[in-house]
């Protein structure tokens, strides 16, 4: 198997060189199946920057967010987080999540000016009532990755 690198900033670890993700096999470290999402949704991340980040990918146990650098901050390492897709009107707030890993994304799609950026949480003490949300949202509005 060819391995392609990329050079990305980790804001947990320093620069790192590490496989792009599209190279790796994650199946059999992952705890939860990752599902996409069928239509877009959203994570408001921190109310106190007002960033709002789009969800890449979700399971049980977390999910993985893209949002670009807002005046030279990046996400604290814990989170509450308020999910939401205002088209089909679901929206589960106060979920409790740890970042795992946070780290630019390099794309000629971005303007220099601008750092996106790709962030993995992890979801932390979940109320019944928020499991239940999480896995009706996960099997009525994804498919599997």
């Amino acid at each position: 198997m060819a391995w392609n690198f990329k050079l990305r900033q980790s804001t947990l670890n320093g620069s790192e060189l590490r496989p792009m993700e599209s190279d790796r096999n994650f199946g059999d470290k992952r705890r939860h199946k990752r599902f996409r999402l069928k239509m877009p949704a959203f994570a408001v991340v921190d109310n106190s920057l007002a960033l709002i980040a789009e969800i890449v990918d979700i399971s049980s146990g977390g999910l993985a967010i893209r949002y670009l650098k807002n005046n030279g901050s990046t996400i604290n390492t814990f989170q509450e987080l308020d999910l939401f897709n205002p088209d089909i009107g679901f929206y589960l707030d106060s979920i409790q999540a740890t970042i795992v890993s946070d780290y630019q994304i390099i794309s000629r799609h971005t303007p220099e000016s601008k750092e996106m950026r790709r962030c993995g949480l992890r979801f932390e003490n979940l109320s019944s009532d928020q499991i239940a949300r999480l896995e009706n949202i996960i099997r009525s509005y994804s498919e599997a990755t």
